[in-house]
């Protein structure tokens, strides 16, 4: 299977699946559904700062590239603090959050350039 159908899937997958789980009630009040909005933003206006934060820190310390956890806390602001995945592979780190701050991260996150010959 291809590199973009198999991203083009899972994109599917996860946009077929959202609805559904919004639908249910949910059991854990401290997980927010995807249609809510917190701190003033929507879920997608917050996956976009997301990944402008995790674009915008240089590779030598981008929080996706640490493998201990000591760069997580490299440009985190305001209420909502940035979980970083890694950029393939397998990692543990050991971070720590300020008290207070909600957390977002990624489940599920790719890049894919399609280089036209």
């Amino acid at each position: 299977m291809k590199k973009n159908s198999l991203w083009t899937l899972i994109l599917v997958v996860v946009v077929v699946t959202l609805p559904l789980s919004a639908m249910a009630e949910n059991p854990n009040p401290g997980v927010l559904p995807p249609h809510s909005h917190t701190y003033g933003k929507t879920l997608g206006e917050w996956s976009a700062a997301w990944w402008q934060w995790a674009a915008g820190i240089p590779a030598e310390n981008n929080p996706l590239r640490d493998e201990t956890g000591e760069d997580c806390g490299i440009d985190q602001s305001g209420k909502v603090w940035f979980l970083g995945g890694t950029q393939g592979g397998a990692v543990e780190r050991e971070c720590t959050v300020p008290p207070g701050k909600a957390l977002l991260f990624p489940v599920l996150n790719a890049v894919v350039f399609n280089k036209r010959r």
